[in-house]
């Protein structure tokens, strides 16, 4: 269906990367590590805090963003901006 084609021994789930690759099966999965631009949800998952306070992260503009169309969009580099900044405060402590 819609011109995708897995290889019949892909496993999805929990454990599948590691079933895969014992099966000798490589299937390419993009995770939030890997992506250049990030959702707000993604943003949640990489920075592991509720969506609520990526949110407002992003409108007390700690983290800059983006808007295409109605969605708000993140760069990967301004998340690591944010970290290096919090980073740098946590030191001088």
């Amino acid at each position: 269906m819609y011109g995708l084609s897995l290889p019949s021994c892909a496993v999805f789930g929990v454990g599948a990367q590691e079933a895969n690759v014992e099966k000798g099966c490589s299937v390419v999965s993009k995770t939030v590590t890997d992506r250049e631009v990030l959702s707000p949800e993604e943003l949640a998952e990489f920075l592991g805090c509720g969506r609520t306070y990526a949110y407002k992260l992003l409108a007390r503009g700690e983290i800059r963003s983006f808007k295409i169309g109605r969605l708000r969009r993140i760069r990967r580099q301004d998340v690591e901006r944010y970290l290096q900044t919090r980073l740098g405060a946590a030191d001088e402590v």
